[in-house]
């Protein structure tokens, strides 16, 4: 409980009164599946709230070992998520390469002396290490699927430099729609301050991430 929620807790103390939400939530339960061999459903953590009433549900239950996920082998597809087809759809119902309701931008300010070409590599290493970031989305035989790529064309996107006060501006240009059959669908860009350092922005798709996977 202290690793997920950052501070010391007491065994009576309630999760979702000392900073705990729906998202910690999930990663304790995943945290406590792998150290403890134990199953404990997202609700669980709802209706009992504390350590202690937590404790004594999970000594009342059968204990199941906890096992590793094991990677499939390669394949030239593989099926798609319930989750995937939804956003698949909705995607292409709202104008396909028109929307870009699913996108999840985030920005960092950078300061001090910046290896542009490095932090690039270092990018393109996380593509390289990550399959989802080197997924893209195409039909076979009627069903959707995804594919996996081995090494997708990628590169850091510059920006001129540019002053504060116009950086709304600049972000939004940089969120744009993603072609959900082109991979990778994750993007970034570098943006050079006027005053100082840089803001680094990027884009993904959130049919290829979430909060957890974040």
């Amino acid at each position: 409980w202290a690793e997920v929620l950052g501070r010391e807790t007491g065994v009576n103390e309630h999760f979702f009164e000392v900073g705990g939400h729906s998202l910690k939530a999930m990663v304790l339960t995943a945290r406590i599946h792998k150290e403890l061999g134990k199953e404990v459903p997202l609700s669980e953590v709802f209706a009992r709230p504390t350590i202690r009433e937590m404790a004594a549900w999970m000594d009342d239950q059968e204990q199941r070992v906890s096992s590793e996920i094991q990677p499939v082998g390669e394949r030239e597809h593989y099926p798609v998520s319930a989750a995937q087809r939804r956003m698949y759809t909705v995607q292409q119902l709202e104008g396909g390469a028109s929307g870009v309701h699913y996108n999840m931008p985030q920005a960092w300010k950078l300061r001090g002396a910046l290896d542009e070409n490095r932090l690039e590599e270092s990018l393109r290493e996380l593509i390289r290490r990550h399959e989802s970031l080197r997924t893209s989305f195409t039909f076979r035989g009627g069903e959707l699927v995804q594919v996996i790529h081995r090494e997708p064309e990628w590169e850091l996107e510059r920006y001129p430099v540019t002053e504060e006060e116009r950086l709304p501006e600049r972000i939004a240009s940089f969120v744009r729609p993603f072609d959900l059959g082109k991979a990778p669908l994750f993007r970034a860009a570098l943006i050079p301050l006027e005053t100082e350092g840089h803001l680094m922005v990027w884009d993904l798709h959130h049919i290829i991430s979430d909060g957890v996977s974040m």
